[in-house]
């Protein structure tokens, strides 16, 4: 048997920025994996808004794209990761943001 843990998350998918702003009606994420090219609104508005949720405001976030303006996702310290990207990686920033 390895020495590695086993992480269990629960993860909640929805494809677009509205579905994601009903969803937290109901639920209060530990952490928001967002990707910037999402259809209807871009990830940084749906950052802005999921973050102006009273009980979101302090929530981690990673963003996920191939381009994205680093510099608002800077501003904001939401934590970057450029696509394709290494699953162990997200892992590890996962582990960490939830620590």
């Amino acid at each position: 048997m390895s020495g590695k843990k086993k992480a269990h998350y629960q993860v909640f998918v929805v494809p677009d920025g509205p579905q994601a702003l009903d969803l937290v009606k109901n639920i209060k994420p530990e952490l928001l994996i967002l990707d910037y090219w999402l259809p209807t609104i871009h990830g940084i508005e749906l950052y802005d808004r999921l973050h102006n949720t009273e009980g979101l405001e302090q929530v981690p976030t990673i963003m996920l794209s191939v381009h994205a303006p680093l510099r608002e996702i800077n501003q904001r310290q939401i934590m970057y990761m450029r696509k394709p990207f290494d699953m162990y990686r997200l892992l590890e920033a996962i582990d960490t943001l939830l620590v």
